[in-house]
């Protein structure tokens, strides 16, 4: 089993990375994505980025990555006057009324018809482009895509178990004959919304914690189990 996590996150990097790996010749034989609900926002954020035709030597990519982690000044330096200057929809920029207001708007587009309208579309229609692009790709390679999705605490809290993100998501994938993996219920249930922010969530952050990591990776293993199984038969 490979993490074949990237540097950020969104479908076209996700796009961008599979083409990648499979160039270099990497074999396998499924791939399950998680797409987050916070992906949509991150490919309109992403919409300038194109990979560098002629990427630095590794010892360049080594040292900005050893200044970029370790220095507060280099990495401030460096966002201000390149990441800004590329991209005019950058986390920093005017057009989400600086971080905090990204931050704050990041799950929005699932249920505020205004942020949706605003940039929701737009990131969701290049999220399915690019999750179809990844989806040929594999196919075209015999490898099969199967597709999950989860709640951010927004929609645990609002109790929400049919959202744009799973509707969108589930028929993409009936339409592709691709596993649907709806992690929703796994979150949202008859547990208290505390209960479940506590038990599975690092505190004051979207991500689960190690009890929130096993139990998706129990559901998972659970369904691999069982695809494995019918297969022998």
């Amino acid at each position: 089993m490979l993490d074949a996590g990237t540097v950020s996150f969104s479908p076209k990097l996700y796009y961008l990375r599979f083409r990648y790996l499979l160039e270099q010749g990497l074999s396998f034989n499924d791939l399950y994505l998680f797409i987050d609900i916070g992906d949509i926002q991150d490919e309109v954020l992403y919409a300038y980025f194109a990979p560098d035709p002629h990427p630095a030597p590794a010892f360049v990519e080594t040292a900005y990555l050893f200044c970029y982690q370790r220095s507060f000044l280099f990495r401030s330096l460096w966002d201000h006057f390149v990441i800004r200057a590329e991209n005019p929809r950058s986390e920093f920029s005017d057009y989400w009324r600086g971080l905090d207001e990204h931050y704050r708007v990041r799950p929005m587009w699932t249920y505020d018809e205004k942020e949706f309208d605003r940039w929701g579309r737009e990131g969701l229609a290049s999220a399915i482009d690019h999750t179809d692009k990844l989806w040929r790709l594999l196919k075209e390679s015999g490898i099969s895509l199967h597709l999950s999705v989860h709640p951010w605490r927004e929609q645990i809290a609002r109790g929400e178990l049919d959202t744009r993100q799973q509707r969108v998501w589930r028929e993409f994938c009936a339409d592709r004959g691709i596993e649907f993996i709806d992690l929703f219920p796994l979150f949202i249930n008859d547990t208290p919304t505390k209960e479940v922010f506590d038990a599975y969530f690092i505190p004051d952050d979207i991500h689960w914690n190690e009890e929130g990591l096993r139990m998706v990776a129990e559901e998972l293993l659970e369904r691999i189990g069982k695809k494995s199984a019918g297969t022998m038969k």
